[in-house]
């Protein structure tokens, strides 16, 4: 719970938007005040919020403002409830959290569990050397594959290996199959 609460909190104090058309889905007394905050634009480029407490979804807001939608700045980027959104950087937060509580909980073993053996339906030929990516290695942000990054071309081609994970629309395909 106090997870939650502290995740909640850095969204709002990281984010915001521009505009004020805002959708409030589902609020209780005590999120006026963050609701508010949204409302009177103190939060920088949130544009959709959702809190949950056990298992029931408590909170929930989506806010029009400005952001990229694939390689295009525009000053509404559309957000509802069934709209895809990427959330960047933001999410390795999520995940490392979401880890440590599957393992706190015995869901995973550890941070050296393979990373591949969580997807047994995966059988390509290069499985066996794809197992030797740990968890550790993914929150690390050091998955083995052979990327310099500075010799890549950050340019908006699908040839860049940056595009093609950034635009893919199986990113679970996308991570499995890259070599």
């Amino acid at each position: 719970m106090k997870i939650r609460i502290l995740l909640t909190l850095a969204v709002l104090i990281l984010a915001g938007c521009e505009r004020n058309d805002m959708e409030v889905l589902i609020s209780a007394e005590r999120f006026d005040p963050v609701e508010s905050r949204v409302r009177s634009g103190k939060a920088n480029n949130l544009h959709s919020l959702v809190v949950w407490q056990d298992n029931q979804k408590v909170f929930e807001l989506h806010k029009q403002g400005s952001g990229r939608v694939g390689d295009r700045h525009t000053p509404n980027v559309p957000v509802a409830i069934d709209e895809l959104h990427n959330l960047h950087s933001i999410t390795k937060s999520f995940v490392a959290t979401l880890i440590f509580i599957a393992i706190d909980e015995g869901k995973l073993e550890s941070l050296d569990t393979p990373v591949f053996s969580l997807f047994p339906e995966y059988q390509h030929s290069d499985r066996d050397e794809k197992m030797q990516i740990k968890v550790r290695d993914v929150m690390n942000m050091s998955t083995g594959y052979a990327l310099d990054e500075l010799a890549t071309s950050y340019s908006n081609t699908m040839a860049s290996v940056f595009t093609r994970h950034y635009m893919a629309s199986d990113l679970l395909e996308q991570f499995l199959s890259t070599v």
